[in-house]
């Protein structure tokens, strides 16, 4: 269980706050809802009937399965780079890693994707697990073995 590890590893780093995982997740849903809007206009795909042309429903981007595959990318690719981040997690200064605190793999990257949508199926409230466990883990983060620390190490001085 991802929660019974040794927290020696992350003793120079603190876990990330919610605070600053909301504001990531906020500036990545900025980013991929830009792209998204950006390639449906510009190769004018057909959504649903033209709606892009008669009327643009913004939420419609996430009703199309193209939009899922694009978000599974960006966050699997870029969480198991060296980044170790979204774009979002590294403009907050935190990073995704595995329970030895290093780099995740894609296919962890992959499968805590895929466990966010549980999270988002059970009315968001998988995000909300990090207030009340001990190395703030979302469910996600449980089911997948995953931590959100800070990038940065913290000086105790």
């Amino acid at each position: 269980f991802a929660g019974d590890f040794d927290t020696k590893c992350f003793k120079n780093y603190g876990f990330a706050s919610f605070g600053n995982r909301l504001v990531a997740m906020f500036i990545d849903f900025f980013i991929l809802s830009s792209v998204l809007s950006f390639l449906w206009w510009f190769l004018q795909i057909d959504i649903q009937d033209d709606l892009i042309v008669k009327k643009f429903d913004y939420w419609v981007l996430f009703k199309d399965p193209r939009a899922y595959l694009i978000s599974m990318l960006y966050f699997s690719f870029l969480e198991s780079s060296s980044w170790q981040a979204t774009i979002g997690k590294k403009v907050m200064s935190i990073k995704v890693v595995n329970p030895l605190g290093q780099r995740i793999f894609f296919a962890v990257a992959f499968a805590r994707w895929i466990d966010k949508l549980f999270s988002v199926l059970l009315l968001c409230l998988g995000f909300l697990l990090m207030l009340f466990t001990k190395n703030r883990q979302c469910l996600h983060d449980i089911m997948a073995q995953t931590y959100v620390v800070n990038k940065d190490k913290i000086t105790t001085d």
